[in-house]
């Protein structure tokens, strides 16, 4: 049996299995925001001139956060009064591609910020360019790479401040969610 086979097309679920997941998935963002602050918060008070100029792991984990809330807003939208939650689970729900873009259509733009400032590729734009946290992003950080000229790829800008911002205003937003979730959805 390949990898790829392993994974069933589709699962099909109660809403109580649902619901169970998806306050897991929070709990699990969470987690991860939880630890990549207190990553944070340990090398700025330690050795805040290094961290600045490679924030990398913290900026890792946040968009592992990120991606898991489009693991939410997945399930969210797959959710059927009929009380049988069928999840294309081989297709979309272990799509890192789709559950990050999930996430971004629906988080704050407050949230999505991990660099600010420079004149990259947007410079025609203007002189202010915020750098959304993307699977690629994530990608270099965490694995060494070719890029397409066979150099070694470089690591995305983050910028510390703005990885503050977003992770506390992210936690906040996270929040809020799960507490709405769980008032619209008492757990039987």
């Amino acid at each position: 049996m390949t990898r790829e086979n392993r994974y069933p097309e589709l699962i099909t679920t109660d809403v109580k299995t649902w619901k169970d997941i998806i306050i897991a998935t929070y709990y699990n963002i969470k987690s991860i925001l939880d630890s990549a602050r207190v990553l944070l918060d340990v090398n700025i008070e330690e050795n805040r001139d290094v961290l600045f100029e490679r924030p990398f792991v913290c900026a890792g984990l946040y968009t592992f956060a990120v991606e898991e809330y489009g693991k939410v807003v997945y399930l969210l939208m797959a959710y059927s009064s009929t009380g049988r939650i069928t999840i294309h689970y081989k297709r979309e729900f272990r799509s890192h591609s789709l559950k990050f873009k999930l996430a971004l259509d629906f988080i704050p733009k407050e949230c999505k910020v991990i660099h600010k400032g420079g004149f990259g590729e947007g410079f025609g734009k203007g002189f202010d360019i915020d750098e959304t946290a993307d699977m690629e992003s994530r990608m270099a950080i965490f694995y060494s790479d070719f890029d397409e000229q066979n150099n070694v790829k470089k690591l995305p800008i983050v910028d510390v401040n703005s990885l503050e911002i977003a992770i506390t205003n992210f936690t906040r937003f996270i929040e809020d969610d799960l507490e709405r979730f769980i008032i619209q959805n008492p757990i039987n």
